[in-house]
């Protein structure tokens, strides 16, 4: 009789590595998705070289994560011309769902 191999019957038991690093990503989204919130609920209007500065964030990383933000209709985006780069501040969808968030601890 043939057994199925030590690897096959430990990722059947807990998952493929894949669903593993893509349950990990989505808890490191979701965390920094609520840091990212919370630091604009404090500080209006941040760039994300701040946002970065203030969570100890690579540019990368906060440059994606505030995109999907933008894009769900977190956050806003707006241009400043005289320093030459975008600054970004919470919608009130953004707020409700950081209180929301906040609630759920």
């Amino acid at each position: 009789m043939l057994r199925p191999s030590r690897s096959a019957r430990c990722s059947t038991a807990r998952g493929s590595d894949s669903e593993r690093r893509a349950r990990g990503r989505d808890e490191l989204y979701l965390a920094m998705k609520q840091r990212v919130l919370s630091f604009l609920s404090t500080v209006p209007d941040a760039s994300a070289t701040e946002i970065g500065d203030a969570l100890g964030a690579s540019r990368p990383a906060v440059g994606m994560i505030v995109l999907r933000l933008t894009r769900a209709g977190l956050l806003a985006r707006t241009f400043d011309p005289q320093r030459g780069c975008h600054y970004y501040s919470l919608t009130p969808r953004g707020l409700a769902r950081l209180r929301f968030l906040q609630r759920s601890l």
